[in-house]
């Protein structure tokens, strides 16, 4: 059997990574392969937890230098670990000569509406979808449309922040689409499959293996997509997520938001949403949530830092979910920003300021327009 360069799998979860994983980890025969081993609950876990902790960059890097000593196959969903951790772990899985490969779905309704099914119901695959029997009561309760919404946009934003930096770093990326290898035409999906096994130095005979090719392209697909449409709610998930499109990794024109490593004292929370362009006038669209202690009083501010000068931005738009989550704090019920109409071109970029009363300035993030991919 031949040994493979080693590589990372980077995808989200519910997108048929456990089962395209398992498949390249055993081609590979470069040892067992670890399935999301940066999970606070799984092996690697500590190095995750020691992030949470201190946000000590150096500990990070001594960490995953450990990690590599050895050559370690690893599927990793992005959305579910800190930023910081996935970029510096592509950038040191360059610095050993690894491979990488994406996995993403396009239809994100497919995948949101799998995420929900699987947390309600239990089933987290094939298997236990012929074991469990889901209480039809299920279907009646409500959807969280606006936390499928919002995590949806987190997860195409870490997707694409790995990508991006990965293209930066010179790499060439094997990219396959959950769709086009578990719901395509089957001769289309296995020279796919084929063609990622060839770049990643384990080249597989499609006519004498036709078989084994075919067994991991069935196992991609649950099974369990055809009783999404039985929650109440779908329609309004639907539409809800008609805004957003089809997501087509590093396909369009986006942003790249680099957050502080860490918060100012006086702030308790800073959640910045997806950054995007208004479809119209191509103009940058920015919001998010800043609460401020009850500490800092009222004597902060929010500016934007564009093109050599700033910007006031509009900070005390409702936060109703924030209000919910920190009740004791008076100005959660108003903690939500706002910008917009911002000329941002490729390669340019904006930084979002804290200013205090007496004018000192902390950045929060550094929002950069990224190009296309080639």
């Amino acid at each position: 059997m031949t040994q493979a360069t080693p590589f990372i799998i980077w995808t989200l979860r519910r997108t048929g990574g456990t089962n395209l994983g398992g498949a390249l980890f055993t081609r590979a025969n470069l040892g067992q392969g670890m399935h999301e081993p940066f999970n606070t609950d799984r092996p690697l876990g500590k190095i995750t937890q020691a992030w949470k902790d201190l946000q000590d960059e150096n500990q990070l890097a001594r960490s995953l230098d450990e990690v590599f000593q050895q050559p370690v196959l690893i599927k990793h969903c992005v959305e579910i670990i800190p930023g910081p951790i996935n970029l510096a772990l592509a950038e040191k899985a360059v610095a050993k000569g690894y491979r990488h490969v994406f996995l993403y779905r396009a239809n994100s309704l497919d995948r949101l509406m799998s995420l929900h099914f699987a947390s309600q119901s239990g089933i987290w695959g094939k298997r236990m979808a012929n074991q469990i029997d889901v209480d039809e009561a299920l279907f009646r309760q409500p959807i969280p449309v606006d936390k499928l919404i919002t995590h949806e946009q987190h997860c195409r934003t870490e997707l694409n922040h790995v990508y991006r930096r990965l293209c930066a770093l010179g790499q060439k990326p094997v990219v396959l689409k959950f769709e086009a290898l578990y719901q395509a035409e089957a001769a289309q999906a296995r020279q796919d499959l084929v063609s990622a096994f060839a770049a990643l130095g384990m080249p597989i005979d499609e006519e004498k293996e036709r078989g084994y090719i075919d067994n991991i392209l069935k196992a991609g697909d649950q099974g369990t997509r055809e009783r999404y449409r039985l929650f109440a709610d779908y329609p309004r998930l639907a539409q809800a997520l008609a805004t957003l499109g089809d997501f087509t990794l590093g396909a369009t024109a986006g942003f790249d938001v680099r957050n502080a490593a860490k918060l100012p004292k006086e702030l308790l929370a800073c959640s910045i949403w997806t950054p995007h362009r208004d479809q119209k006038s191509g103009l940058l669209e920015l919001d998010g949530v800043v609460l401020p202690g009850v500490a800092a009083g009222h004597g902060l501010s929010l500016r934007l830092a564009h093109r050599g000068g700033e910007i006031p931005v509009a900070w005390d738009l409702p936060s109703p979910k924030f209000a919910e989550k920190y009740p004791d704090q008076p100005q959660a019920r108003k903690a939500r920003f706002q910008v917009s109409g911002i000329p941002c071109a490729d390669g340019e970029q904006v930084g979002l300021m804290l200013v205090s009363k007496d004018g000192q300035r902390t950045e929060l993030a550094k929002i950069s327009a990224i190009a296309a991919a080639g």
